[in-house]
């Protein structure tokens, strides 16, 4: 799992442009992993799951920061679409959702992260996937 951070600035604008990429690669079975679905048993509500953790994350966040309009942005940004889910990471023990500037909050707020242990998705994820390693 990896992350590439790309940054770009054109002459005349205000603020340099950062994105994150992340890239997935699991040895022993599928390669480099397209989307987290695969993780997942497919009959498993992962992706309302992931989404309601994210939301309820980032609202709180925003909350301890004193931004308390911003809900909407956060719920959109973060519903449970696939496409919303495109910046993920995978440690021993944490998903880790990334979403660039203005996915969630307005763009001076930067980049949002989201980390979501993976012992709270044991019954959601896949014992034959890239995560059997947590069936051992």
């Amino acid at each position: 799992s990896a992350q590439i951070k790309e940054f770009s600035a054109v002459i005349g604008m205000a603020h340099p442009n950062k994105v994150i990429r992340s890239y997935n690669y699991c040895i022993n079975s599928a390669g480099l992993l397209s989307d987290f679905s695969v993780l997942f048993l497919q009959q498993s509500d992962y992706l309302k799951y992931v989404s309601d953790y994210c939301i309820a994350e980032l609202k709180s966040n925003a909350q301890k920061n004193g931004y308390s309009n911003i809900d909407e942005m956060i719920e959109t940004g973060a519903s449970p679409d696939l496409n919303n889910f495109n910046t993920w990471n995978i440690s021993e023990d944490m998903l880790l959702i990334t979403f660039n500037a203005a996915q969630v909050a307005p763009y001076v707020f930067g980049i949002q992260t989201v980390s979501i242990p993976l012992i709270n998705m044991t019954n959601m994820i896949n014992p034959e996937g890239p995560l059997s390693f947590m069936f051992r």
